[in-house]
């Protein structure tokens, strides 16, 4: 993330993936990975990242929809986020190897 900050690249995401990062942090205080202060902590950090949100639309939704379908099996939500790096014709990072790979061999 240092690098992007220091190159001033910006960061883009659906609007879900506030909802997500919360999801994520909510699980791991449930299953005692995380305290809630360190989970606080993390929030504040990755919300200070300043990653542009992008609201969905029906153009958005119909392009997840039609990715999910080409690279089954993929969930609603990843769908999104490739979805929105391809209207932005960004670059898309993902820590999911086999969706590197299914978008790979799809082209």
């Amino acid at each position: 993330m240092e690098i992007w900050q220091g190159d001033r690249i910006p960061l883009y995401a659906p609007l879900l993936w506030e909802h997500e990062l919360t999801a994520a942090l909510c699980k791991a205080i449930a299953l005692g990975a995380l305290s809630e202060e360190r989970a606080m902590g993390a929030l504040e950090r990755l919300l200070s990242l300043g990653v542009r949100c992008i609201s969905p639309d029906v153009a958005l939704h119909r392009t997840a929809v039609q990715l999910a379908n080409q690279l089954a099996p993929l969930v609603a939500y990843d769908a999104q986020y490739l979805a929105v790096a391809m209207r932005l014709g960004a670059d898309f990072w993902t820590a999911d190897r086999r969706l590197v790979e299914r978008v790979r061999a799809a082209g």
